[in-house]
């Protein structure tokens, strides 16, 4: 309520300096007062002429920007997964966006009929609009968000919903504001130039003619209402749609097999084998001739001072960074789970909608509640993790790595920020969960490493 009664004290403020500037002037046909501006409006909504030209103007003028909003939204796709097209487009975007409304128009009126020539200018001057902030957008997409998608192997569309969707949505609505400021303002521009009939340009262009001043304002306060109202009812719309799309019910991927094929996943969990395996950076190595063996269906604790390669090695396994040189032996053919140092959750989603999205196909619904609540996460359903303490954050990630697929488990760091009342109970839950899985497990802790681990290995 007080938002609002700021923005009328504003409007009002503007209105009397308007009637001020209007009795200082004292002269209607220079300068129409608000009243009489709201007079002539009454008047002209009264008649069948007003409506017929706000109709053309804005069916037009929302085409154009209906297609400038589609297209720029699928080139901005195109460049962002091929640079060629990037390359291609950017000169045409700058020509775009340097060229005056002006021009546009007259060059167009040698090829186009002036009755859609709105059309055609509202969605050059969006164009460039759309394209260039969906494509920042998309260009911002944060890379650790990324590779948790490839770990987990979660497929494009869902990578489009849940990931790229909530990213580029900031990106997209700063995009429809300026854009449909632009596309209004082009549009009637166009159509003050081409005067088709029928039109809210060729009114303003006939006011002005006749030195109708009155008329002048009364359609350009119509102007600018539809602009408010047109900016309110789209930007409501991408709002609406992005927030069912991003941050719908997550549901578990169906579980897809052979007729006779046995649920779940029979295969036994490997040996994982690692033989001299080097790793440089800007020519310093940072692994160098590492051979390592973890025992199929055991924990094996990696310790290590900071800098000395750890977390490199598992950014190696899971296939995010390829080695210098070396071996690994186990994985082929094997799903790979992790919990990485940094959360990387999806933050418009719940604790339950962040595990479903990477559980193992055909995973029941209730097993990831319960387990969530194991894990001390009651409300797992409804509120954005988001809103979540950072500890909270960290036990749904552990129970994110549980229920993915895999017989592989990397665990780099999975405890940290728990206090040690809750640690404890989620070691003795993971530990459980993955009973009878090979897993790597990284810590600075010797302590958690003696208590969850099966066998040490100390990196020097």
């Amino acid at each position: 309520m007080r938002s609002k009664a700021k923005k009328l004290a504003v409007i009002l403020f503007w209105l009397l300096v308007w009637q001020i500037a209007s009795m200082l002037i004292d002269t209607q046909i220079l300068f129409a007062s608000p009243a009489a501006t709201l007079i002539r409006l009454a008047e002209l909504m009264g008649t069948a002429d007003f409506w017929g030209p706000v109709a053309f103007s804005c069916l037009r003028i929302a085409a154009g920007f209906g297609l400038a909003f589609v297209l720029g939204i699928i080139l901005a796709i195109l460049s962002a997964g091929l640079p060629v097209i990037r390359e291609l487009l950017s000169p045409i975007m700058k020509l775009i966006k340097a060229v005056p409304v002006a021009s546009f128009v007259i060059l167009a009126l040698f090829w186009f009929s002036s009755r859609n020539l709105s059309i055609l200018i509202s969605f050059l001057m969006v164009l460039p609009i759309i394209y260039s902030n969906v494509l920042q957008g998309i260009q911002s997409m944060d890379r650790k968000m990324l590779e948790m998608a490839q770990v987990y192997r979660i497929g494009p569309a869902r990578r489009i919903r849940y990931l790229y969707l909530p990213a580029v949505l900031p990106y997209l609505q700063s995009a429809c504001q300026v854009g449909l400021g632009f596309c209004w303002k082009s549009g009637v521009a166009a159509e003050v130039i081409g005067i088709p009939t029928h039109s809210i340009g060729r009114e303003l262009y006939e006011a002005k003619l006749y030195l109708l001043t009155e008329d002048l304002f009364a359609w350009t306060c119509v102007i600018v209402a539809i602009s408010v109202i047109f900016e309110k009812l789209v930007m409501a719309g991408v709002r609406r749609a992005v927030r069912r799309l991003a941050g719908g019910r997550v549901r578990v991927r169906t579980l897809k097999r052979a007729q006779g094929e046995p649920a779940g996943n029979p295969s036994l969990p490997p040996e994982l084998v690692i033989e001299d395996l080097c790793k440089s950076y800007n020519g310093r190595p940072v692994l160098k001739e590492l051979n390592l063996i973890c025992p199929r269906g055991g924990v094996t604790c990696l310790m290590g001072a900071s800098g000395i390669g750890k977390t490199t090695l598992l950014r190696i396994l899971t296939g995010i960074e390829k080695p210098d040189s070396g071996r690994i032996r186990g994985l082929e053919g094997t799903d790979i789970t992790v919990v990485f140092q940094e959360d990387r959750l999806c933050e418009g989603l719940d604790a339950f909608g962040n595990v479903a999205l990477t559980a193992a196909a055909g995973t029941p619904e209730e097993d990831i509640e319960k387990a969530l609540y194991a894990v001390g996460i009651a409300d797992g359903r409804g509120k954005p993790i988001s809103e979540f303490s950072g500890g909270m954050k960290r036990r749904t990630a552990i129970v994110r790595a549980a229920f993915a697929a895999g017989n592989v488990v990397l665990l780099d760091e999975p405890f940290q920020g728990l206090d040690e009342d809750r640690k404890r109970s989620v070691m003795d839950w993971l530990s459980e969960k993955l009973s009878g899985k090979t897993v790597l497990f990284i810590t600075h802790d010797e302590a958690e490493a003696h208590s969850f681990g099966d066998s040490l290995i100390r990196l020097k």
